[in-house]
């Protein structure tokens, strides 16, 4: 310690009147920030699920449309010799299912004996998303009733028994009017070589002859019926076939339309999506960095008794003057400071090490787990080491709240974490269970005023709602965790752990920050503040932490 000037009173109190002031700054400072930053999640949320909602709707719309033209095309047929498509016969299976077809029945539609009707137009597509029935949904009803009466349709394949439709049925009338023609000229072909051989013979009574012209009309009269009665029949089809071939067309021009309106709609509304997404991604950014950018520096006051005595060959061992009798454990870990050119330590970290093996007295063998700069700022002999939390002489008390994991993987990492601070001579005072939410101490759970007392040296600030994963917030889990650190506004709601850690005096140190002073390295997850972290909310019983288990090295 510098000698004090000579003639010079200084007053100690003072000193931490400044510093007092700077905290409180700091604090209102962080939580404004953090305040805003929350504010616009819920926002674009909100918009998020809208725009989700109506292209939900829209895409139903397409699928009503779409369905309804491979419908038709497959009553009006194929041309010989063509293959149907088998895609379009897999989404008229999904189309007509949807509608209400059951394929374990023998027809279209029905009445079980029990009373219960099935088949086409009991379904759920004939409705909107709303739940009312479409305007157009009987006349498919009707139209595929009327249609079966001359294509028979095959419930359990769900297709026509003659893939060709109206195509084939008009192939089949035509046949049998080529065929009915070809019976006219054989007709003919006898009647001219009867007409013959009564010329040549000459024989005959009038009563034979007018028997014979009597047959005969009678055999023109039966063609000549039969030819009509073909010709009016495939008139009848030809003008079915027309009348279906323009619904069919009138159909597929109304779906073209409607399709390409919804995909103008729904590439408005991604868009928008997308615009909206890039201001969340750039406001949790935003926020990450700026916690980081908070979580580099150690106070400038600190000591510089603890030192790297001595550096092994490789760089990755060294040791320090802090032992057993400093009452050193293993796994203890420090934040490795350079030495200013004013004789003071550096207040950025160069790195960070792990103590090893804790020998008799005032040295232990260590290594070191971070170099931040080999090249401008490699770890040397005489490096200060700065832990805020440890002490060789007296125990250090935190407060945990707000999500802690410490691997990353986006699970619960507060026990392992209790554990580390007390095999460290730490004692916690109370934390936020992120089984259930509840405040607690050695696993009972007490009141967060008396939990943070003035004797609370930190309050160690993990992370928020922000940072649980979409579709994992079950039960609002995430504004109950925001009520416990921020306060409700309701009446009866929890005043939140930052007001009573402010009210006592308590300094609030985000986890990023704490894991750094005490130089642990980050893996990743709440601890790196990363933008893409996603915590699952926990679903089984509280898991307490226990002293007695076996641990592995934090950070290792």
């Amino acid at each position: 310690m510098a000698a004090r000037p000579p003639g010079k009173d200084q007053n100690p109190n003072t000193v931490l009147v400044i510093a007092l002031i700077f905290f409180i700054i700091t604090t209102i400072g962080l939580g404004f920030g953090t305040y805003s930053g929350y504010s616009i999640d819920d926002d674009k949320a909100a918009k998020l699920k809208q725009a989700e909602a109506k292209v939900k709707v829209l895409e139903e719309d397409v699928k009503w449309y779409k369905g309804q033209a491979i419908l038709w095309k497959q009553y009006i047929g194929t041309d010989p010799g063509e293959e149907p498509d088998a895609d379009e016969l897999k989404e008229l299976d999904l189309y007509l299912t949807g509608f209400g077809l059951n394929k374990d029945k023998p027809d279209l539609e029905g009445v079980d004996p029990d009373g219960k009707a099935y088949g086409i137009g009991t379904g759920t597509m004939a409705y909107t998303a709303d739940k009312k029935e479409r305007e157009d949904a009987g006349k498919v009803v009707a139209l595929m009733k009327k249609a079966d009466k001359d294509l028979k349709f095959n419930v359990k394949d769900v297709r026509l028994e003659d893939p060709r439709g109206y195509r084939g049925l008009l192939a089949k009338k035509e046949a049998a009017l080529q065929e009915a023609r070809q019976d006219k000229e054989k007709a003919e072909t006898v009647l001219k070589t009867e007409q013959k051989a009564t010329l040549s013979a000459r024989k005959g009574t009038e009563e034979e002859k007018a028997a014979y012209d009597k047959k005969l009309k009678e055999k023109e009269d039966e063609k000549k019926d039969k030819t009509l009665t073909f010709e009016k029949q495939l008139d009848a089809v030809k003008a079915e076939l027309t009348d279906v071939t323009g619904k069919l067309v009138a159909a597929e021009r109304k779906g073209q339309e409607k399709e390409a309106e919804l995909r103008r709609e729904i590439d408005v509304l991604k868009g928008e999506v997308t615009d909206q997404q890039k201001v969340l991604t750039k406001a949790r950014q935003d926020l990450a960095e700026f916690i980081l950018a908070q979580s580099t520096d150690a106070p400038k006051t600190l000591r510089s008794d603890w030192r790297i005595l001595r550096l092994a060959p490789g760089g990755t061992t060294a040791y320090i003057n802090l032992g057993l009798a400093d009452n050193v454990t293993p796994q203890l870990t420090f934040s490795i400071h350079g030495i200013g050119p004013d004789g003071q330590p550096e207040q950025t970290p160069k790195g960070s090490l792990e103590v090893l093996s804790p020998q008799p007295g005032h040295v232990s063998e260590v290594r070191i787990t971070q170099v931040r700069d080999r090249e401008r700022a490699p770890i040397l002999e005489g490096d200060v080491l700065y832990n805020p939390s440890w002490s060789p002489t007296q125990k250090k008390h935190v407060a945990i709240a707000g999500i802690v994991d410490l691997a990353g993987e986006g699970r619960n990492g507060l026990p392992e974490f209790i554990r580390y601070l007390e095999r460290h001579n730490i004692v916690v005072d109370c934390y936020l269970d992120l089984n259930d939410l509840k405040w607690k101490r050695g696993g009972k759970e007490i009141d967060p005023r008396d939990g943070i007392t003035v004797q609370t040296d930190y309050l160690i600030l993990g992370a928020g709602r922000e940072v649980i994963a979409a579709g994992q917030d079950l039960s609002g889990y995430g504004d109950r965790l925001q009520t416990e650190l921020t306060g409700g506004k309701k009446p009866g709601d929890p005043v939140g752990i930052l007001t009573l850690a402010k009210e006592k005096g308590v300094a609030v140190v985000p986890l990023p920050k704490y894991l750094d002073t005490i130089g642990y390295r980050v893996p990743g997850g709440s601890g790196a503040t990363s933008p893409t972290y996603k915590f699952i909310p926990p679903a089984g019983p509280p898991a307490e932490p226990k002293k007695e288990d076996k641990e592995k090295p934090l950070g290792g």
